[in-house]
Formats: C-alpha cells, structure tokens, sequence
C-alpha cells in the first residue's frame, strides 16, 4: 500500500490523485500502527487510544473523547507524516533500483491481464537466469 502511487507511471515522482484511496489506507495503517500497537521509536511503546466508549453506558454519559492532550496529537500527526514520508521515499528508490522488473510485469500485465504467484515466479525466474 505504501507505493500507492509509483505503479501509476514513473516510479520516481510521480504523483497523482489516482491512488487517494490507497493514500487514506497507508495513513489509517500508519496511524494504527503508531496509536494502537505502540510501534513508533519516536512515540514508544504505547497505546494512544480514542474515543472509547464505557462498556456499560448509562443514560446521559457521553464519550471521554481523546485520552491524550493535543500535544501528543500533534506528536502523532508529525510521526504518521514521517513515517509515510521515509516508506514513500524508501519505495521509490527500490522501484527505481528494480525498474526492470517492473517493466517486465507491466509488460506480462498486457499481454495477460492477471498473473497467479506461479506465474510471476517462474517469469521473474527466466528473466534473472537469461540475465545470468
């Protein structure tokens, strides 16, 4: 998910706003990641959690709402950008480092359409021992 944008065309800063839906999902992962299973260096191993409910609510009684201050909050914000930041940066540099594998199943992609895990296997496989 972190790719969310480089397959859409040149994986070296291409941005586009075709890939909005994969964006939300690497950032609600990135944010789960850091709020709920405490995997942030920055922010240590806590779990930052929201708007729980009571489990037995009365009538009357509402949310608790953030059981963080808004620092923290700012914290987690500067942490989701950071790390979606250096996953982002990270990719690109593998796909571009890789770029002939990738031209290679775009190309397989064409003249196919889908590819099972055999396939892609066995077609990464020829071309790294032609390669040899």
């Amino acid at each position: 998910m972190v790719a969310f944008n480089v397959p859409n065309g040149d994986p070296v800063n291409d941005v586009s706003t075709g890939a909005a839906n994969d964006l939300q999902q690497a950032t609600d992962l990135v944010r789960s990641m850091i709020t709920e299973f405490g995997m942030s260096d920055n922010l240590g191993l806590a779990a930052y959690n929201q708007a729980r409910q009571a489990p037995f609510p009365q009538a009357g009684m509402q949310d608790r709402g953030l059981e963080y201050s808004q620092e923290t909050a700012k914290l987690i914000d500067a942490e989701v950008s950071r790390m979606l930041s250096e996953s982002y940066a990270t990719t690109n540099k593998i796909l571009s480092r890789e770029r002939h594998y990738l031209e290679i199943v775009a190309q397989a992609l064409l003249e196919k359409e889908t590819l099972t895990g055999e396939e892609l296997r066995s077609l990464m496989e020829s071309k790294v021992n032609k390669a040899a």
